[in-house]
């Protein structure tokens, strides 16, 4: 990068207001005293079998949960979701049907030509059902595991927009939950696509600016998407690591940002990826 002045982040969509990139956004994370739960969610899906009209796959999701940075707590739900094509009112379409699990009663339906699953044109693969049914099991498991915890801070591996058809309804229900039980819900993503209006990648261009220590970085951007109701930030939690997370909270929430980041900060001292909760 040879030019990184006058530099924004770039947002193709007008719902997006960016800020421009300013050193003065950079703010130090202080260590802070917290006895705060703070929980990680993440999930996994697993294809066992496919033919062209049907798919069948194992989906597990895990929370784990930590004070004082010691794990207190953890819990694990796996399914099996079978997804197959039915012609309703003269139309094809996707239909799954879950099995032995407590997290999603659904049957998910998707329009073969879904435009949140769709990839070049083609109709959907077959595969990204079972996809999305994980992504809404991490979801149901966080709104699942809020009653438990109360007052305390909850991550999910990824951002907190909504891409994929039905999704919208999960985040929903589980921001309401989160406002009535005082539970922050953010999410942490390991990589981001994002760039700036020159074309430079916008974790690149703020971890050259950064200074040398722990830090956060806001403002980046006025959200304005009703499918991605978020405040956005960047952050490095870790003085020795190389790498610039994008972290974000549910925007209705004002969570003490400093000591939100101070105790990820705390849980991202593992010497095999410096800086990674």
């Amino acid at each position: 990068i040879t030019d990184k002045k006058n530099e924004k982040p770039y947002f193709s969509d007008k719902r997006y207001k960016a800020h421009k990139i300013e050193k003065s956004n950079f703010h130090e994370i202080k260590e802070t005293k917290s006895d705060k739960k703070i929980a990680f969610i993440d999930g996994g899906n697993a294809e066992l079998l496919k033919t062209a009209i049907f798919s069948l796959q194992l989906v597990r999701v895990y929370a784990t949960v930590y004070q004082n940075n010691k794990r207190i707590d953890s819990k694990r739900e796996e399914f099996f979701v079978l997804t197959t094509t039915i012609n309703e009112n003269q139309k094809i379409k996707y239909k799954s049907t879950i099995f032995n699990n407590d997290l999603i009663n659904d049957q998910l339906t998707f329009d073969l030509y879904d435009k949140t699953l769709q990839e070049g044109g083609h109709k959907v693969n077959i595969s990204k059902i079972g996809e999305a049914a994980r992504r809404f099991a991490e979801l149901k498991l966080t709104e699942k595991i809020i009653d438990e915890l109360n007052n305390a801070i909850i991550i999910r591996d990824g951002s907190l927009q909504s891409s994929v058809t039905h999704e919208n309804k999960y985040f929903e229900s589980l921001y309401k939950k989160a406002l009535e039980k005082n539970t922050i819900i953010a999410g942490l993503c390991k990589t981001t696509t994002l760039i700036t209006e020159k074309g430079n990648s916008l974790t690149y261009t703020l971890t050259k600016l950064a200074p040398e220590r722990t830090w956060y970085y806001h403002p980046v951007v006025d959200i304005e998407h009703p499918d991605h109701q978020a405040e956005l930030f960047f952050t490095k939690l870790h003085k020795n690591s190389n790498h610039t997370f994008r972290f974000e909270f549910y925007k209705k929430q004002k969570p003490d940002i400093n000591e939100l980041l101070s105790l990820l900060a705390k849980n991202s001292k593992d010497p095999i990826f410096f800086g990674y909760p």
